[in-house]
């Protein structure tokens, strides 16, 4: 044994630095231990032409009182986000418009009252209208059970028609509407309805949030420190690292995505259904291709700089716009789109990404440039952007979240109760701290 420690956190995102710093405050001796060559897990922020941008974890709700506590404690400051929806370009069906001429967009290939609705919104009027979640954790209940089917399903139960939901399958942030459980869809809208709708950034990049997190603790991070194997040894775990080190502590905590966990073996096994869940939780690709635009093209064309299409380039977000001088923006693509150019080269990803978008958005050719590649989907250690739970796969997520496992926690967004993001990541390390300091005497 290398050293002995009173808890091992496995992770150093948000979840295993909250954890850490709550455990630390209490007076035990925590060693925070990191795959990667970095802290914050999926929070990242880039140096790019323009200034800071963000390649992971986005907004900050005004309602995320745990994340806020610890902009204070570093004396962070924030900005407001104000990349909105309501304005954006609608590209379907080879014909491009907005939300006020989408009514009567010959791409259009709804009828009805359904002719109205944006794309982008389909999803979100039907998960809103009637919501059967009233509270934070009505999604844990027995009876939620009723709503953990396809999300296809409960939308045709709200009236969604076919077309439409195909046409809102085409480009969403879920991986598809079937494979998605409404449930989980049904628990993120209600969690959105809970906070101010207000969001902001740190000035300077989320990922000084992280890092001043890192540095209140003692003992610093170990960046490099890839965790093969938690065996339990008597009243002692065993970290087991990929160069063969071995660590002891009291505790563990693993504050890693599901899809980073099933590397490390764990003895003696999780239980069930928490072992199932940490094999088959799926976690959509996610990338992101970081652009500069060297002119305003949205003057150009006359259409707001936000663009949703069904084409396989998805979304345009921008990040900072400027009339005079270079703008930031991003495409963002998620699920089985991100996928099929994540098994590409990068120059083939930058030809395709830009090529599409001056084909349907021909004031762009010339004018844009892909700074940086981040796909999430490929990330060694993240596996994907966000837990997104099959049909049927929410009851098992409830029994994982209020299932102790004793000298060994586990902790994530995918975790998270009542919260979703950043904060909901804080909120599962807390539980975790929470259950070793109930062991420990010191709840």
């Amino acid at each position: 044994m290398r050293s002995s420690h009173d808890v091992v956190v496995v992770g150093a995102g948000l979840a295993g630095l909250h954890a850490a710093l709550t455990l630390q405050d209490a007076g035990l001796d925590v060693l925070v231990l990191e795959a990667g060559d970095r802290v914050g897990g999926r929070v990242r922020s880039l140096d790019g032409p323009t200034g800071v941008e963000e390649a992971g974890a986005v907004n900050i709700g005004d309602g995320y009182a745990r994340l806020l506590a610890h902009v204070r404690a570093a004396g962070l400051e924030q900005e407001p986000v104000t990349v909105s929806m309501r304005e954006h370009v609608i590209v379907a069906g080879g014909h491009t418009g907005t939300p006020a001429t989408w009514a009567e967009s010959e791409g259009n290939p709804l009828t009805g009252a359904e002719r109205a609705l944006p794309p982008a919104l389909i999803v979100a009027g039907a998960l809103a209208r009637g919501n059967p979640l009233t509270g934070a954790r009505d999604w844990m209940s027995p009876g939620a059970a009723t709503w953990d089917v396809p999300l296809t399903d409960h939308l045709r139960s709200t009236g969604v028609s076919d077309a439409a939901i195909a046409l809102a399958d085409r480009a969403g942030t879920f991986e598809t509407l079937e494979s998605t459980s409404a449930l989980a869809a049904l628990r993120a809208a209600q969690r959105a309805t809970r906070h101010a709708p207000q969001t902001s950034n740190i000035v300077g990049g989320n990922t000084r949030l992280p890092e001043s997190m890192a540095a209140r603790l003692r003992t610093p991070v170990r960046l490099g420190s890839a965790v093969t194997a938690v065996r339990e040894s008597g009243n002692l775990m065993v970290v087991e690292l990929g160069d063969g080190e071995r660590i002891a502590a009291g505790h563990v905590v693993l504050a890693v995505p599901f899809t980073s966990l099933r590397s490390i073996a764990v003895e003696p096994a999780l239980p069930e259904p928490v072992a199932r869940l940490v094999a088959e939780l799926p976690y959509p690709a996610l990338t992101k291709y970081h652009l500069v635009a060297d002119r305003p093209f949205w003057e150009e064309d006359g259409l707001p700089p936000v663009m949703w299409t069904t084409n396989r380039i998805q979304r345009l977000l921008p990040w900072r716009l400027a009339d005079d001088g270079p703008s930031a923006l991003a495409v963002w693509v998620t699920g089985r789109d991100a996928r099929v150019l994540d098994a590409l080269g990068e120059r083939e990803q930058r030809r395709i990404v830009l090529d599409e978008l001056a084909r349907v958005r021909p004031a762009t050719a010339g004018a844009v440039e892909i700074t940086r590649i981040v796909s999430w989907g490929r990330d060694p250690w993240a596996g994907g952007a966000w837990a997104m739970p099959l049909p049927g796969q929410m009851a098992a997520l409830a029994a994982a979240v209020e299932t102790d496992t004793g000298r060994l926690q586990l902790a994530g967004e995918h975790l998270s109760v009542e919260d979703s993001g950043m904060e909901g990541a804080l909120e599962s390390g807390e539980r975790a701290a929470a259950r070793v300091l109930a062991r420990h005497g010191l709840a």
